[in-house]
């Protein structure tokens, strides 16, 4: 199987329907040799910030001398983007081979057990990332939730040496519940027996942490600006962090989460993680992170992409822009159907913004420009339309005063237009994630 028809195999899945189960995925991969089981893996849940947190968690222990594997989600423009060795996104050619061996062994599964068919398109990303890993005989594999975590596919993985819980909002409420405490056991699934749980958790979402992890015989660690520790990873924290490139407050959280995790985990106990060398050698990993649509600053544009897109990320996504400016911005927004838009446009907007509502190219089901304009009259926000996100940033390009920011935001499918306008090239966005230093997203590397 080559890429194309890799890509063309994972699209045709239909939504999932079926009551959500580890049943299948473990025993596919018990038939299969556990491959999961053969990697020391630390897992990341929780509502937001799990992308960057892995990022994260994968760019320290490559700093500290170990081989590494990441499996994070969504991708921004190709699929290979969710799969990585040693920080570099994997080939076509061996996302296409992977694909094509999980798929027969996925239909000799579903003819073996009717009763559980084939695997769904995450089971399938999931094996191919952990047959990948295990091929490249990595030390550590950072494994980023999809959706939820108790019936997570990722969370068929029993070999966890590190969890981290980023933060608990409400978001899928129809299939995780209508509370943050049900959301919370939920997430609180991907908990192990005596793994120590890193969390950054507060209110009513905490204490059903603390219950869940009393429950799974675990030790809940909440990371803050005040936790302490004999750890390097702590005690040097400063250092680490003095040239941290992801931008905005919650990115430090983010970091804190990391590092106060790594403080946790025997696997990195070991001396010669502790020495001056491996802290600035993690000094300057964060310094060179890069991950696209992260509040990622186009200067020469004065424009701001962030794929923010529920209320909690809305408030974390203000909070960066109260910092960065003190000024009103232009937003340009799109959003998926399944989205909480009135508490999204909330939390994001002050008086004397202005937004430009925009349509979605995508076959998903999204919420029609004309009805998010009604929600921002609502709020008393100027706002205009666009029947798309191109046209949307031309729009925008008219309207903003000398000065102001553009923001982009709302879903995955805005930034992903966003760049496309902006004649960024999808393969060099994709060489971002391996950390690559890109001056010119059009095509020319820095």
């Amino acid at each position: 199987m080559n890429y194309k028809e890799a890509v063309a195999y994972l699209e045709s899945f239909p939504p999932m329907k079926e009551k959500p189960s580890l049943q299948r995925i473990k025993l596919f991969f018990e038939e299969s040799g556990d491959p999961q089981n053969s990697i020391d893996t630390i897992h990341v849940g929780g509502t937001n910030g799990k992308g960057s947190t892995a990022l994260t968690v994968e760019a320290l222990i490559r700093a500290l001398g170990l081989k590494t594997g990441r499996f994070t989600g969504p991708h921004m423009f190709t699929w290979r983007e969710r799969i990585a060795i040693n920080g570099e996104t994997i080939s076509e050619a061996d996302f296409g081979r992977l694909a094509g061996e999980i798929k027969i062994l996925s239909e000799q599964f579903g003819a073996k057990h009717p009763e559980l068919g084939v695997l769904s398109w995450f089971e399938v990303l999931t094996a191919m990332a952990f047959f990948k890993f295990k091929e490249e005989n990595i030390d550590v594999a950072v494994m980023e939730v999809g959706l939820g975590g108790r019936f997570d596919a990722t969370n068929a993985a029993d070999r966890v040496i590190g969890t981290i819980i980023t933060n608990i909002d409400l978001e899928h409420t129809h299939i995780l519940g209508d509370t943050v405490e049900k959301i919370a056991f939920e997430k609180a699934g991907i908990m192990k027996a005596g793994v120590k749980v890193t969390t950054g958790a507060r209110g009513d979402a905490l204490e059903e942490l603390r219950r869940q992890a009393a429950l799974k015989n675990t030790e809940l660690v909440e990371a803050s600006e005040t936790f302490t520790s004999d750890s390097p990873f702590i005690s040097c924290k400063e250092e680490i962090l003095a040239d941290l490139a992801l931008v905005g407050p919650h990115q430090r959280t983010n970091s804190l989460l990391a590092l106060t995790m790594l403080a946790q985990a025997k696997r990195f106990q070991a001396a010669r993680f502790a020495d001056a060398a491996a802290i600035d050698r993690m000094r300057k990993a964060l310094a060179s992170l890069i991950w696209p649509g992260r509040f990622q600053l186009v200067e020469d544009k004065q424009l701001i992409l962030d794929v923010a897109h529920n209320p909690a990320s809305a408030k974390v996504l203000r909070r960066a822009l109260d910092q960065f400016s003190s000024g009103n911005y232009l937003f340009v927004v799109g959003f998926f159907r399944s989205k909480d838009v009135p508490g999204f446009l909330e939390n994001l907007l002050r008086k004397g913004d202005r937004v430009i509502a925009c349509n979605l190219n995508t076959r998903r089901k999204f919420y029609r420009a004309r009805e998010i304009k009604a929600i921002c009259q609502d709020l008393s926000i100027e706002c205009s339309t666009a029947r798309d996100v191109i046209l949307g940033m031309r729009q925008a390009a008219r309207l903003h005063a000398p000065g102001q920011y553009t923001v982009a935001t709302g879903s995955f499918e805005v930034v992903r237009s966003t760049m496309r306008y902006l004649g960024w090239h999808p393969d060099v966005v994709a060489r971002t994630f391996n950390n690559s230093p890109v001056t010119d997203p059009r095509g020319v590397k820095g």
